[in-house]
């Protein structure tokens, strides 16, 4: 699992991730939140940001395998709230990349004084 807390401005790109909880055959770039997936196989994959202002309609979130969006897994930003969701993911190789994209044409602020602004907790189920 991995997360942030600290206050982020992401316009059109990948979701930092700061912090690293539990991991296990996967590695994450804290810059980017791109995180790289050791094993191909059959993922359970629950995401979530927190954007505090700038988000209009036309901008939402995603998963992104391997540079491309994962089909189903886009959901619209919507100033303070948790914008969350679950999917199940196959990863066809092994090194491949998973991480959230925010998709935006101006850049979101995402801040939640009371805790986590982002997360992205990746589980291998076969």
């Amino acid at each position: 699992s991995f997360f942030t807390t600290e206050e982020q401005s992401v316009d059109n790109a990948s979701f930092p991730l700061t912090n690293t909880g539990a991991v296990s055959g996967m590695s994450v770039d804290t810059a980017t939140g791109i995180v790289t997936l050791e094993n191909a196989g059959t993922y359970v994959v629950d995401y979530g940001v927190y954007p505090a202002s700038s988000a209009t309609a036309s901008d939402y979130v995603a998963l992104f395998l391997n540079g491309a969006e994962v089909p189903g897994t886009a959901r619209g930003l919507e100033n303070n709230t948790m914008i969350n969701a679950s999917a199940i993911i196959t990863v066809p190789a092994a090194t491949s990349t998973l991480n959230i994209q925010i998709v935006t044409d101006n850049a979101v602020t995402f801040l939640d004084d009371d805790g986590i602004n982002g997360y992205l907790t990746i589980v291998q189920i076969a």
